[in-house]
């Protein structure tokens, strides 16, 4: 059975617009290298959000290792995964980010660190609409992102010992503070390698924030 599988699969972006993807049905196997060609604005990059089950087809189905990406597949990365997406007029309904501010956060595609990361609970609602002017359609020449706005969850940690040596046993902290979480998954290959684990003070956790990486426990049974 080939791991991913298209059947009769058809796509609009809105109800009562033409068809951008008609009927395709192809069959991909694990370990082997496709490629879509075809004219700008042939359904290509339509057709590859289908088959990572970015979008729902319209009509016919999708599976990936033997899952529909219309129900299970669906039904997890909406209970787990926050709706990210370009912030792009073709995408995203950009008056319902500009609306809902506290909702959102605004990201580069390709940034190392904070930069250029924006939520929306900490601007004013003036800084969001310039925020949104500045990145959203392509408008700072390149693609930006906006995800939903997840509030970490915190425990409670003894902080990274900086210049610990310099100190008294008495000047060391020992109260502790309240640290942002952030959890993820590697992917390696197309296998899950294992889990990544960082903290921060801040509500935005990376390095220039005072981020650290946490030691992560793998278990094999």
């Amino acid at each position: 059975m080939s791991f991913i599988q298209a059947e009769n699969l058809t796509f609009a972006y809105r109800e009562g617009e033409e068809q951008v993807i008609r009927n395709i049905s192809l069959s991909i196997e694990q370990g082997t290298y496709t490629a879509i060609i075809g004219h700008n604005g042939s359904g290509k990059s339509t057709l590859a959000k289908l088959l990572c089950g970015i979008l729902t087809p319209t009509g016919g189905r999708v599976t990936v290792g033997g899952i529909d990406t219309t129900d299970e597949e669906n039904a997890f990365v909406a209970r787990t995964v926050p709706k990210t997406c370009y912030l792009d007029s073709s995408e995203i309904d950009l008056d319902e980010v500009r609306a809902n501010k506290d909702a959102w956060i605004v990201k580069p595609t390709d940034a190392y660190g904070a930069a250029d990361v924006y939520a929306g609970c900490f601007q004013t609602q003036e800084k969001w609409d310039e925020i949104i002017d500045r990145f959203a359609n392509g408008a700072a020449g390149a693609p930006f992102l906006v995800q939903r706005y997840i509030t970490p969850y915190k425990t409670h940690i003894l902080e990274p010992d900086h210049d610990i040596e310099s100190l008294s046993d008495e000047e060391v902290d020992r109260t502790g503070a309240m640290y942002n979480n952030l959890e993820g998954l590697y992917c390696y290959n197309g296998r899950f390698q294992g889990v990544f684990s960082r903290l921060g003070p801040l509500p935005t956790i990376s390095k220039p924030m005072r981020g650290i990486t946490a030691a992560t426990i793998w278990v094999d049974e």
